[in-house]
């Protein structure tokens, strides 16, 4: 059996305010619908307040980045960071 070590876990900072942070995943495989497969998800990490899409398994990055500009900055602004399953992401220092 293949086995990984295992990383440290750390905490993500407390937000100041809502829509500073928010945590990205996707709800996948899901039965088609009007051509759509999976719900993107962003909750905002402060108020835990949620936003739902409809997008397809085989979005890409840019298609990502799309969502969450229209989705949240143009609503909430810039925010100070992004959680997701491929860790935490500063935008700036």
């Amino acid at each position: 059996a293949l086995t990984y070590p295992h990383a440290l876990l750390q905490p993500t900072p407390i937000p100041e305010s809502p829509w500073k942070s928010i945590s990205l995943d996707f709800i996948m495989d899901l039965p088609p619908s009007k051509g759509f497969n999976t719900i993107f998800t962003r909750v905002d990490c402060f108020i835990e307040m949620a936003h739902f899409l409809h997008a397809v398994k085989e979005i890409i990055g840019e298609e990502i980045f799309e969502l969450v500009m229209h989705k949240i900055f143009e609503h909430h602004g810039f925010l100070d960071d992004i959680v997701s399953d491929c860790g935490w992401i500063k935008q700036h220092t």
